[in-house]
């Protein structure tokens, strides 16, 4: 029986053996991003409802002021307005390339399977909220190399396991 669930990457094989894995992921810890979209909010919001509102009494019949139903309208149409742009903000698509026998590419940097000691996930320790604030790692002399962004703790254990089982490698 087939699999109704979708896995959360997707997997692709190259033509030269390589295998790439992509994802969704967050540019930052659910901590940060709540202050950061506080602050944003403090600081955008303001602004947007400056703009929307000019912009609305341009539309508006009679060159008469804009009434209350009106304020609220393009009010709510800024705060969505907000929320999408920061919705792909914070949000990105990671991926990662394992070449079988090799090593690791990944933002830009190239880790390779001899440098490394151990695969594994770690839970962001100061995550007030847990989806998303997990990444996968790997221990390479003395230091843990960060190969994602800030995922779901599930999705960064299937990585890290995709990882071992296309690298060609023996782990523990």
């Amino acid at each position: 029986m087939e699999s109704s669930f979708k896995k959360g990457y997707d997997k692709n094989v190259n033509a030269d053996g390589s295998i790439e894995l992509k994802y969704k992921a967050k540019r930052m810890s659910p901590s940060a991003m709540a202050g950061a979209g506080m602050a944003a909010i403090l600081i955008l919001f303001p602004v947007s409802c400056a703009v929307t509102l000019p912009v609305a009494s341009m539309f508006n019949d009679h060159g008469q002021s804009l009434g209350q139903t009106s304020k609220g309208l393009w009010t709510t149409l800024a705060i969505i307005l907000y929320i999408v742009i920061l919705y792909f903000l914070v949000n990105t698509k990671s991926s990662l390339l394992i070449k079988p026998n090799q090593g690791l590419i990944f933002d830009g940097k190239q880790l390779p399977f001899s440098d490394i000691q151990s695969i594994g996930t770690i839970d962001h320790p100061n995550a007030k909220v847990k989806a998303g604030a997990a990444f996968v790692y790997a221990s390479s002399h003395g230091t843990q190399v960060r190969l994602s962004k800030f995922i779901p703790l599930t999705l960064a254990e299937a990585v890290a396991s995709e990882i071992k089982q296309s690298s060609g490698m023996g782990w523990k």
